[in-house]
């Protein structure tokens, strides 16, 4: 995955390759004013974002799908460029146009759907970005059908997930997408299978936190009454010890805990 519209600012802060964009001010125009998400009227924004795209299409290798964020862009056509268009317009043809490039490139756009839930309209726990200042919700109708929403929602811990089945009214295939909670897991597995979704488990934080919950997801995805494994069960001192002989196998560790996949701050008390 990486972010083409919202969290532009990781670009910046995130990586020592990219530091020049904080310090260069003539790419200043690659971004709104606040830095946090990028400017869909400059072209050059758009140019810079397909290179990514292909770059790590060229690293990954073989695939069906790439990922491009769009999520939680606060800051949507506050530039003075951006104010003089018509900002639904200007969110759909850059999605449009990221789909289209990735499609030559034989890959699936796949992107976050909350900025097509108007606020208001869903639960509580809902994520839905799009408002009336903003009504990116309309731009629902112009996306090509070829991309994949990828339906985000960390507060739903109980009940229906009316989202998915009105993204596939739409024609939109659909993934589920939970977070870090054991009642959230189980909530958007069931509504997965029940709507003929897909399931997409998101993992915000290190390893070593998300490794449990990838388990109980993995047994939520695959069982029939979702109880065959507590979470109890994904925890604790075994489960950490044979993740961290799986990671040693598959990432040559020399020795090293945290070139083992772990992050070295948070290191298992069991760990040698």
């Amino acid at each position: 995955m990486f972010n083409c519209w919202g969290h532009a600012s990781a670009s910046r802060v995130k990586y020592g390759r990219h530091v020049v964009l904080d310090q260069n001010p003539r790419l200043a125009p690659w971004f709104e004013p606040d830095g946090w998400t990028w400017c869909l009227s400059n072209p050059q924004t758009r140019s810079l974002l397909c290179d990514v795209c292909d770059e790590l299409i060229d690293w990954a290798g073989p695939g069906k799908y790439f990922h491009i964020g769009c999520d939680e862009a606060y800051s949507h056509a506050t530039c003075e460029r951006c104010r003089q268009a018509d900002p639904v317009a200007l969110f759909a043809d850059h999605v449009n146009h990221l789909a289209s490039h990735l499609r030559r490139r034989g890959r699936r756009a796949i992107m976050w759907g909350d900025a097509l839930l108007e606020q208001g309209k869903w639960p509580a726990g809902f994520s839905a970005t799009s408002s009336a200042e903003m009504p990116t919700h309309r731009a629902v109708d112009r996306l090509s059908r070829d991309i994949v929403i990828a339906d985000w929602h960390y507060g739903v811990t109980q009940g229906e997930v009316p989202t998915l089945a009105h993204f596939r009214r739409l024609g939109f295939e659909t993934l589920a997408c939970p977070w870090n909670t054991a009642a959230n897991i189980r909530t958007l597995s069931r509504a997965a299978q029940t709507s003929g979704s897909g399931l997409l488990m998101t993992t915000w934080h290190h390893l070593a936190q998300c490794i449990p919950l990838l388990a109980w997801t993995a047994n939520c995805a695959w069982s029939a009454d979702q109880a065959a494994l507590r979470l109890a069960q994904c925890q604790g001192p075994l489960l950490r010890t044979a993740t961290a002989a799986c990671l040693r196998r598959l990432v040559p560790a020399e020795g090293r805990f945290e070139r083992a996949g772990w992050n070295a701050f948070e290191q298992p008390p069991e760990a040698d």
